[in-house]
């Protein structure tokens, strides 16, 4: 049995309904900015909705499913805890790791496309430098305390949803449907929509995230399932919006080719110099920062929790003494996130964060029927709707998802699994003895639970 958690391994809470909405929209608000188009060249206007209405079922039913897990067990953990209380210590070490893969790669690749778009409205502004800024702004906010920091977030997530606003009442007065339904309806085939799945998922990636800061929210059981839902409807309705007024206005094929879609969309139709472009650019910035610094939040509590309980290095799971803040779960991935994105490979980094998304949202899946089979007493104060049919729908799309990620991504699938076979090799070499002693029970104890 784990010892009670010392001062140095407590959050403290502070979040509240409103804090976890922005959150979950802030962790994935930058995917309406960036990353999705990158699939419009092969799948076209008409096969990427194909692919995104694959992918919001997906998510949709997933993030229903994980709500219930969430609030039945309220840890910082998040997946890991699930994983290890439904399959053991290997199992929780792979739910966890795929969930560091999927929060650690995404920074970097939002961070290039925050240097794409601050060198897009300043020529002279390198864009290593400004990868580098946002690393030690969104790096310093997080190190101060969970209530600056998501005031922060809270302030940058308004305004990159204004920005979305923005873009729509430009752009759909012009919106012009031929473009959308433009010749060939499926460039690529089938295999263009298929290939295209990858970046629609960006429209939805890390929402998961809002169960990582459950330790630091305050009445969770309530709390965290007005995060999820909301967060994940809200959501929805700005992914389809956005490829409409943006297809809609511009040939699908430029958009492919750029970091700053919306301001490209716009610029389409208004020209470079229009100040409606300049705007776009500069709201378009918040989007970008709330994800990048949300989920640099998201990825160090992870981390810290994997640490605190046995499977990292043992300095990942202390917090400072006074801003009850993970000091060194927060610095070191950054440190190594930098470095990857300072490589520019963005479609890369893209497809290495959702392919460990997928596979940590299989294992959740799994989890959740062995859960539900094994333990059907739980206290379980938010339930699935429609089960089993929403689960069994989850499953089946994100094992088809993961299986697409392998079979279309072969160069991103090396950097994934070699991620992957370091962390098993620490696990197996230096951890397996102590995770397996701590897995028989542990209660993270939290101030002011």
């Amino acid at each position: 049995m784990s010892e009670p958690q010392h001062e140095h391994q407590q959050l403290r809470r502070h979040l509240g309904p409103l804090s976890l909405v922005a959150i979950a929209v802030g962790y994935v608000i930058s995917g309406e900015y960036f990353g999705w188009n990158l699939g419009l060249p092969e799948a076209g206007p008409i096969g990427f909705l194909l692919a995104t209405f694959f992918v919001t079922v997906m998510y949709l039913s997933f993030v229903l499913c994980m709500t219930e897990m969430a609030v039945a067990m309220p840890s910082s953990e998040g997946p890991f805890a699930y994983g290890r209380r439904a399959m053991g210590p290997l199992g929780g070490f792979l739910t966890g790791w795929a969930t560091v893969i999927e929060f650690v790669f995404a920074p970097p690749a939002i961070a290039v496309a925050i240097g794409a778009y601050v060198h897009y409205l300043f020529p002279a502004v390198p864009t290593y430098a400004a990868i580098v800024l946002i690393y030690l702004i969104s790096v310093t906010l997080n190190l101060k305390g969970i209530k600056e920091s998501a005031l922060f977030n809270n302030v940058i997530t308004l305004l990159a949803i204004g920005g979305l606003l923005f873009c729509y009442a430009v752009l759909f007065p012009h919106f012009d449907v031929s473009k959308v339904a433009a010749a060939p309806l499926l460039p690529g085939g089938l295999k263009g929509v298929v290939a295209a799945i990858p970046f629609a998922i960006w429209l939805y990636l890390c929402i998961e995230g809002v169960a990582l800061v459950a330790e630091e929210t305050r009445d969770p059981q309530r709390n965290i399932s007005i995060g999820y839902v909301l967060g994940i409807l809200i959501l929805m309705a700005l992914a389809i919006l956005v490829i409409l007024a943006t297809v809609g206005m511009v040939d699908y094929r430029e958009l492919g080719k750029v970091d700053y879609v919306l301001p490209s969309a716009v610029a389409g139709h208004y020209g470079r110099s229009h100040p409606f472009v300049m705007i776009m650019a500069v709201i378009g910035l918040s989007g970008l920062i709330a994800s990048f610094h949300s989920i640099t939040l998201a990825s160090s509590r992870q981390i810290f929790s994997m640490a605190r309980a046995g499977y990292l290095p043992a300095f990942f799971g202390g917090v400072h003494p006074k801003r009850r803040t993970p000091t060194a779960a927060l610095i070191v991935p950054s440190l190594f996130g930098l470095a990857f994105a300072l490589s520019g490979e963005t479609a890369m980094l893209i497809t290495a964060s959702g392919l460990g998304a997928v596979i940590m949202y299989v294992l959740v899946m799994l989890q959740f029927f062995i859960l539900r089979r094994r333990e059907p007493q739980m206290v379980r104060p938010y339930r699935v709707p429609l089960y089993p049919l929403t689960p069994i729908v989850a499953l089946v799309t994100t094992s088809i998802a993961m299986v697409l990620f392998w079979y279309y991504n072969r160069s991103a699938i090396l950097l994934t699994v070699g991620v992957f076979a370091g962390g098993l090799g620490y696990y197996y070499l230096t951890t397996k003895g102590r995770a397996e002693r701590e897995a028989a029970e542990f209660a993270p104890a939290v101030e002011g639970r």
